[in-house]
């Protein structure tokens, strides 16, 4: 089945209906990495019954620059395309990071594995956030890891 917009906010709702959705307080204005600028302002997890303690997880980060808005208006903004990023095949995680120095956002997800990722970045949400976005500062990789960041 086509994972089109109306399906993906169904599968949303069902999770939300579950349970399944968790939006972790303690991440909030902290920084991930002590060597990035980037200071987390939002997270969300999809609680599931797989252990991946002993499985590699796919890693995606994005980084861009809103091309429009605040970044206090975009902040709040992104948080409307959360039904359709958690209910994407294979979704683990996503913070959401931003730098005040230079006014850049970070998507940091996790993934089940390299080809959800990478399906992900194909997917309408993907092209919405282009659009919205500076085009020559949207750039992404992908990389594996050995475990799952809570």
């Amino acid at each position: 089945m086509k994972e089109t917009p109306p399906v993906l906010l169904i599968k949303s709702l069902i999770l939300f209906l579950k349970r399944k959705v968790c939006f972790p307080k303690n991440l909030s204005g902290k920084t991930i990495d002590k060597n990035s600028p980037f200071i987390a302002y939002r997270k969300v997890v999809l609680k599931s019954n797989k252990n991946y303690s002993n499985t590699k997880i796919t890693i995606l980060r994005i980084f861009f620059k809103f091309a429009k808005f605040s970044p206090k208006a975009n902040k709040h903004l992104s948080a409307f395309p959360i039904p359709f990023i958690i209910s994407q095949k294979g979704f683990i995680s996503k913070t959401w990071l931003y730098d005040p120095d230079t006014e850049d956002f970070q998507g940091l997800y996790e993934w089940e594995s390299e080809s959800d990722a990478k399906e992900y970045m194909n997917s309408f949400i993907i092209r919405l956030m282009k659009t919205r976005s500076i085009p020559e500062t949207f750039k992404y990789e992908i990389s594996n890891s050995g475990k799952i960041n809570k």
